[in-house]
């Protein structure tokens, strides 16, 4: 093993790769996600972030990561940097349950040309939610997210931040690719072809006893 005196030698590869880089983040607005940006703006000097948030129906895009910014969270970087340093971060309207996540195709020329890292943390961590909205968010979303990420030209780095409890049943979770026994363009097919109570009925058979 290295001493630790030669490891602090080392150039910062992670400072070096994510300095002057572009980002695109999902589940900006949630707890990790606002942790993820806050911590890009004031340890690396980033090109540009761009977020997706979906419109709700009393708050637009910019006023929902307005409101993301007011967070005490980045009392830290605005007195370190200064308010200026949120001009860096840009709003993608789109929302993760629907087609193409439903962002504008000029957004999407511009995530194709310009995103070199993907983060998607946008997830529902219900344990009880409704199966054709977790299928939409944590399903679809994933899916709809990498079918992007195969057209982005500068493409370094795809994260997904998925829940630690999707494998209940293993006792050992490895770093390594878990495959589903469905295929997901039949899942993710299921909302738009069955009621809400239909899939529900499904509910057990397709968990196969996971709780």
């Amino acid at each position: 093993m290295p001493e630790i005196s030669k490891i602090e030698e080392l150039p910062d590869r992670i400072y070096n790769n994510y300095n002057d880089a572009t980002f695109f983040i999902t589940g900006g607005t949630g707890f990790l996600g606002k942790v993820i940006i806050e911590r890009l703006l004031r340890m690396f000097d980033v090109k540009r972030i761009y977020v997706l948030i979906r419109t709700k129906k009393d708050k637009s895009t910019d006023v929902r990561l307005t409101e993301v910014f007011a967070n005490p969270l980045f009392d830290s970087v605005r007195q370190l940097k200064g308010d200026q340093i949120f001009d860096k971060c840009t709003v993608v309207s789109g929302d993760i349950t629907k087609d193409n996540l439903d962002i504008s195709k000029e957004d999407r020329e511009i995530l194709k040309k310009e995103i070199e890292y993907v983060i998607h943390g946008a997830a529902t961590v219900r344990f009880d939610e409704v199966l054709k909205r977790a299928l939409l968010i944590n399903t679809k979303g994933v899916f709809s997210m990498i079918q992007l990420a195969k057209e982005m030209e500068n493409l370094k780095l795809f994260c997904h931040i998925s829940t630690s409890f999707c494998h209940p049943d293993q006792k050992v979770l490895r770093e390594e690719f878990y495959r589903s026994k469905y295929h997901v363009e039949k899942l993710i097919s299921l909302p738009d072809l069955l009621e809400d109570d239909a899939i529900d009925a499904l509910s057990k058979s397709l968990m196969e006893g996971v709780p």
